[in-house]
């Protein structure tokens, strides 16, 4: 949606590590497409660029991870960290809320974790009753990341006529049933599309976020604490490339201020906590 700049990886890397020292987190959360293609030869060379933070580092995979037949046993090799004990879907937990990350496979594909051309995201029998009883165990909660959007761009932010990225219908009526089903789930961020917005779906929020490596750089920092999750975008263009170009004609994949932040209510934990994605 916007000029990428891939490379050189490392400065666009250091101006994150930089706004990182400013701006301490306590993890980050990669929504997938980490790299271009999911040879070994990538893997290798960009992953111990992602694990070289001052904060632990985590991977949704994406289809561009996959795009292999030998991608995922590559990544469960060499994941460095990111896939935590090698696992494709994990999660972790903190005092106030879950973090569930889930990677799809996708239709068309002759074996599970590989995207060929489709880009129908399938979940297995198995990943939906792991994570349903997560859900239905959750005391606390729950925030999913999945790198296939669960929204599509609305035409009042695109000025398009009619949706733009419209997901799978039925991946899509699955996620919403399921925070119906389990109201701890309250939050679905992804990636995929390259464009910030967000859409509620009763008790549930999803998001999606742009290209980090497309200008203005933007990330998602995610603060949970006793009452409520706060969403807010930042654009690290000034750490990064205060001069890299930017396409006007495409600046709605920015959002406006209802797509950039959010606050979301939470019955009440403990303490504070803060993650980026």
């Amino acid at each position: 949606m916007q000029p990428r700049h891939p490379e050189p990886i490392d400065k666009v890397l250091a101006g994150l590590r930089e706004w990182l020292c400013e701006n301490p987190v306590d993890f980050v959360v990669h929504g997938g497409d980490l790299i271009e293609h999911g040879s070994l030869k990538q893997i290798k060379k960009y992953v111990p660029m992602f694990t070289n933070f001052p904060m632990p580092t985590y991977l949704c995979l994406g289809n561009h991870d996959l795009d292999s037949p030998t991608s995922f046993a590559h990544w469960q090799e060499h994941h460095m960290g990111l896939l935590p004990k090698g696992q494709p879907n994990y999660h972790l937990e903190f005092p106030e809320f879950n973090l569930y990350v889930l990677a799809v496979s996708y239709a068309g594909a002759p074996q599970p974790y590989y995207w060929e051309t489709a880009h129908i995201p399938v979940l297995s029998e198995t990943q939906k009753q792991d994570l349903e009883h997560f859900l239905a165990n959750s005391q606390k909660p729950v925030i999913l990341t999945i790198h296939v959007q669960v929204n599509a761009i609305p035409s009042s932010q695109t000025g398009l006529c009619g949706e733009v990225g419209e997901p799978d219908s039925k991946y899509q009526r699955y996620m919403i049933d399921l925070a119906r089903r389990f109201p701890v789930l309250q939050l679905i961020m992804t990636g995929h599309n390259h464009v910030n917005t967000l859409a509620r779906f009763g008790n549930l929020t999803t998001l999606t976020t742009n290209a980090f490596t497309e200008t203005p750089f933007d990330v998602r920092v995610v603060t949970v604490d006793d009452k409520k999750i706060e969403i807010t975008t930042h654009s690290l263009r000034p750490w990064i490339d205060p001069s890299a170009a930017f396409n006007a004609e495409f600046s709605w994949a920015l959002g406006g201020p209802s797509q950039r932040e959010c606050t979301i209510p939470i019955c009440k934990t403990k303490h504070k906590h803060n993650c980026m994605t």
